[in-house]
């Protein structure tokens, strides 16, 4: 789901000038489409496309980490986001039984330096709807940055020239504020989410040069996900509940909540991706 010029508009005023962003979770799916075009101005026109690949209903699981501002208690910025593959139900390798560990629908952006996209984070008034916008652009890691090609060939290695990723996260449980971190934190799972992850990767692998071109992804986010409908009988990585932090408003300090610092710092180190496909 794409963002309305209101939602847009409310985004730049309700933010602050902090940056104390945290944000992860194993609990969300996606589904949509791949269109590919031979340059680089017909992906950014939509138009003279070569070929054209959706999911067809079928549903792919995702997990994402970003972090920012939270330099002070050791946590650096970064940004991962790609299908979670890694998670199995029987072993004894990571995804094996995984219906996301196909090339089919593929996607992975991992923590790349020089490539931190611009990060935009609040709570609403009620501080159990999260809202995150995020927009990169020359992510490139050697082996690692891919994106499914329109067929199922392993040749999924490129730069994304630029994406965006844009969720709200509503029913959360409400956030209380971490007064060390200076922003407001939920350790919880949305009842309802909407978004969209999408924009433009040029392929560039060597394993399989014919499927070289411009990539043009469109995925919507939903909550139907195997990892999490799976969650208590996972074996190898496990899972770990969803959190959102973003600093709204600085409360009194009878307000501050119980979540301490070293749970926070613990958690955001136990959320890194478990594998990344090479």
């Amino acid at each position: 789901m794409r963002y309305s010029l209101l939602v847009l508009a409310l985004a730049a005023t309700t933010a602050t000038a902090h940056a104390q962003i945290a944000a992860f979770s194993d609990r969300l799916g996606y589904t949509g489409s791949i269109t590919r075009y031979d340059t680089l101005a017909d992906a950014q026109a939509n138009t003279n496309s070569i070929a054209f690949a959706s999911l067809a209903g079928a549903n792919r699981d995702i997990g994402f980490l970003f972090t920012r501002g939270l330099s002070g208690l050791g946590v650096p910025n970064t940004t991962q986001i790609g299908t979670a593959y890694s998670f199995t139900t029987t072993g004894p390798l990571p995804g094996i039984g995984n219906p996301s560990n196909v090339d089919r629908g593929f996607v992975q952006i991992p923590a790349a330096a020089g490539s931190l996209p611009s990060l935009n984070a609040y709570w609403d008034s009620s501080l159990t709807t999260f809202t995150l916008q995020a927009q990169g652009a020359n992510a490139f890691a050697a082996d690692l940055t891919r994106l499914w090609n329109t067929n199922e060939s392993h040749g999924q290695v490129g730069t994304f020239l630029s994406y965006d990723f844009s969720l709200v996260a509503s029913g959360l449980a409400q956030a209380d504020w971490l007064a060390p971190a200076g922003t407001f934190v939920s350790q919880s799972e949305p009842t309802a989410v909407s978004g969209h992850f999408g924009g433009l990767f040029l392929n560039s692998s060597i394993l399989d040069a014919a499927a070289n071109g411009y990539y043009r992804f469109d995925f919507d986010l939903n909550l139907e996900s195997w990892v999490y409908a799976n969650r208590n009988d996972l074996v190898g990585p496990a899972y770990s509940t969803s959190f959102f932090a973003a600093p709204t408003a600085v409360p009194e300090p009878a307000t501050y909540g119980l979540f301490g610092v070293g749970a926070l710092l613990a958690l955001i180190s136990y959320r890194r991706f478990r594998s990344m496909r090479g």
